[in-house]
């Protein structure tokens, strides 16, 4: 990433980095969030980045966590972005080309995983 600052949404509460026009979200100021909604496209003042990315332990151990709706535009989920979750079901859009070793690790609430129909290739 060109730009390691991490940055808040005064909204969402989701933090998140950035490079170029692209954001990777690496976490969320309210841990005890039951759902969750990435959203496509975040703002910062006048720059609107496309999520593409979540980062690496980005919403760990964050227990109450149930339901997860994620973007279509999300290519990469790095490892342990959602272990240790109270997940039950995930939906994986196609776009999504990289899922991470451990990502939903320790899940143990998590009994559906919708993966991609194309595009994932790790």
């Amino acid at each position: 990433m060109t730009n390691s600052v991490i940055k808040k949404h005064p909204s969402t509460g989701l933090m998140y980095i950035t490079d170029g026009d692209e954001a990777t979200i690496v976490g969320c100021t309210s841990l005890s969030v039951e759902r969750l909604e990435i959203p496509p496209y975040i703002a910062d003042g006048v720059a609107q980045y496309r999520v593409t990315g979540v980062g690496e332990a980005a919403f760990s151990y964050m227990s109450g966590l149930k339901a997860l709706s994620l973007p279509t535009t999300l290519t990469h989920i790095d490892q342990g972005a959602f272990e240790h979750t109270g997940l039950t079901e995930v939906t994986l859009h196609d776009g999504l080309v990289s899922l991470a070793p451990y990502a939903f690790f320790n899940c143990v609430n998590l009994n559906r995983v919708v993966l991609p129909s194309s595009g994932l290739t790790q």
